[in-house]
């Protein structure tokens, strides 16, 4: 077996015409979209994205740094586009039946809205409610009920 040579400096350089190029850096260039290569692996990941089977995972190999996890999560967020988005589910409490609240279905989005505007309401009602039984027309409406 003969030994590994090492290699000369004209050996390690290849030479580019920049000119070639219709861009002055990198950063004008799009995004890739796509995984480059591998369309073997990209389609398998499609097909097992689209599964819609309980028990089914995805798993995917490869070498630290090649790319694996941004390939799989830019399938996702395609995917997640093309999909309707499902409605946010919301318990409020059941005054009828403490001990079961009801589940309100909401647009998608809406529940974190109705949430905040819940936490809104009751911010409002802790400073009026003790407002109106300290004003001046309660007080005169229980002496005349009191009179009664």
């Amino acid at each position: 077996m003969s030994p590994i040579l090492p290699l000369s400096p004209d050996q390690l350089y290849r030479p580019c015409d920049t000119g070639q190029f219709t861009f002055t850096t990198t950063a004008e260039l799009e995004d890739l979209t796509q995984g480059i290569g591998q369309m073997r692996a990209i389609d398998a990941a499609h097909f097992g994205i689209g599964m819609r089977h309980a028990g089914y995972n995805l798993y995917v190999m490869g070498r630290t740094g090649s790319g694996k996890h941004t390939l799989i999560r830019q399938l996702l967020d395609q995917r997640v586009a093309e999909e309707a988005k499902p409605a946010d589910w919301c318990y409020v409490h059941n005054f009828s039946q403490p001990h079961k609240p009801r589940a309100i279905q909401l647009p998608a989005g809406m529940g974190t809205r109705f949430h905040a505007d819940m936490q809104q309401l009751v911010a409002e009602l802790q400073a009026t409610i003790p407002a109106v039984f300290e004003g001046e027309e309660y007080r005169r409406r229980l002496g005349q009920i009191d009179d009664e």
